[in-house]
């Protein structure tokens, strides 16, 4: 996998940091870089299903003081293509807190779209939370 090539503002956004991507695993975890090449957050494409499903899971998270710069968007971008043209899935999905509208930004912006709300999908701060559903489905070639 290539992600020395994603940029943001003309310096790296991504590099390689573990793993491999395996069905039933994943493609290791990618961190994301600031503009002095400090690790300010990561993302990694997890539960690769392959078979009649061809599908993996985003996740991803920037630090606080980082938000709302692109970073996240960048690195987002980066996988969900990687997920399509290297990996040749069919469907990535990725889930926020619903109060989380940054992050639905960052998928949306990316063109995902929201399709359900999963009731107490996520054990964080010592409680069980609600989660919106988002995914986005490999574009099809263009047809003349």
């Amino acid at each position: 996998m290539n992600l020395r090539a994603a940029r943001y503002r003309g310096k790296p956004v991504l590099t390689w940091w573990e793993g491999k991507a395996t069905s039933g695993l994943g493609t290791g975890t990618h961190v994301i870089l600031d503009d002095s090449g400090r690790v300010i957050g990561r993302v990694s494409l997890n539960g690769i299903v392959r078979g009649a499903f061809q599908s993996c899971a985003l996740s991803y998270w920037v630090s606080a003081g980082h938000n709302g710069r692109g970073f996240a968007t960048k690195a987002v971008c980066a996988l969900v293509r990687v997920a399509f043209e290297e990996l040749r899935l069919h469907r990535v999905q990725a889930e926020t807190l619903l109060h989380n509208a940054g992050s639905q930004r960052v998928l949306e912006r990316n063109g995902f779209v929201r399709y359900g709300m999963a009731p107490e999908y996520l054990n964080i701060a010592g409680r069980w939370q609600d989660h919106a559903m988002y995914q986005m489905v490999k574009p099809s070639p263009a047809t003349d």
